[in-house]
């Protein structure tokens, strides 16, 4: 059985890029969009939230509508509530960052 070479383009170097610069943001910001946006979805493209919604459905189909690629937009739901988060592509460092803003992990 042989390997396959997957090969990471520039336009991938990028958008992954743009994507941590998105996920610093919502770092950056939580509180700020916490109190405005409680209990919502909110979808962050640019540095700036695009869309909001009160399930994730809804907001990606807003975002579809919208012309928005969802899958290269940052979402995520803002709460008070302690809740499992699921975050698959990010690295240890984003992540320890994310429970640090919401408060659920103490170092």
């Amino acid at each position: 059985m042989g390997f396959t070479r997957i090969t990471y383009t520039e336009e991938q170097k990028r958008r992954d890029e743009e994507h941590l610069k998105d996920v610093k943001y919502y770092n950056n910001n939580y509180h700020k969009l916490l109190a405005q946006y409680p209990e919502r979805w909110i979808g962050i493209f640019g540095q700036q939230v695009v869309e909001s919604a009160a399930s994730e459905d809804e907001l990606i189909a807003r975002l579809k509508a919208r012309g928005f690629r969802w899958d290269l937009v940052f979402r995520s739901r803002l709460t008070k509530k302690e809740e499992n988060l699921i975050a698959t592509g990010w690295g240890e460092e984003e992540l320890r960052d994310i429970l640090n803003v919401q408060g659920i992990l103490q170092e």
